[in-house]
């Protein structure tokens, strides 16, 4: 997935505008759920962590945080993933609109 989608979270807007990086994390979303990702780094808590913070009653985020914490504590990666697995959880591809995801990510870019 490069740098555009990654574990919970999603890539830098640098180039382009947040309605293409919206547009490209949507066309992602279309893929079959059984599909694997590997994304470029391993930001799997960090954006979890993060997520947690905007949506702390969020039961699906916090088993997901407990699953990557015990993973990394065995110097595990978090990588793969499916895209099913991030479709119930990743806020960022759950963004309805443009605008919603501009705002997660600014809110993310402040993190």
């Amino acid at each position: 997935s490069g740098d555009t989608l990654f574990i919970m979270g999603c890539g830098r807007v640098f180039e382009g505008t947040m309605a293409q990086m919206h547009a490209s994390l949507q066309k992602l979303t279309s893929l079959p759920d059984d599909t694997k990702i590997y994304c470029g780094h391993e930001y799997a808590l960090r954006n979890t962590e993060f997520l947690l913070s905007i949506a702390p009653e969020n039961e699906g985020i916090k088993e997901r945080y407990k699953e990557f914490l015990a993973l990394r504590q065995e110097n595990l990666p978090t990588i793969p993933i499916t895209i099913g697995e991030e479709k119930q959880t990743n806020l960022f591809l759950q963004a309805k609109t443009a605008e919603d995801f501009a705002s997660l990510r600014k809110q993310r870019d402040r993190y």
